[in-house]
């Protein structure tokens, strides 16, 4: 038995509760990174965490030499989830050089 979806982060964390109190797993494509399978035990991700398209995105600025950004992204927990990595993402590209 398992509980299969739901694809947004949002409805992915009320399923993830349930799953985690009626201890069945819950497969999911969300990619949230509140949404960790380190923390939620009965929480499998179907799909690639997003924080692995970072690197290749601060590659790219690093490539254009691109000196400003302006990172717009949604005012919620998925949006704001994303910075700490984006920014972690640009500290090593710079140190690559």
């Amino acid at each position: 038995m398992a509980i299969l979806g739901p694809t947004t982060s949002a409805l992915a964390d009320f399923v993830i509760e349930i799953g985690n109190k009626s201890k069945v797993p819950v497969i999911s494509p969300a990619t949230s990174p509140s949404l960790s399978p380190n923390d939620n035990v009965y929480f499998i991700r179907a799909a690639h965490d997003w924080t692995s398209q970072l690197e290749p995105v601060a590659e790219m600025i690093k490539y254009f030499n691109w000196r400003e950004l302006v990172f717009v992204y949604e005012d919620d927990e998925y949006g704001r989830g994303i910075v700490p990595y984006l920014s972690d993402a640009m500290m090593t590209v710079g140190k690559q050089t």
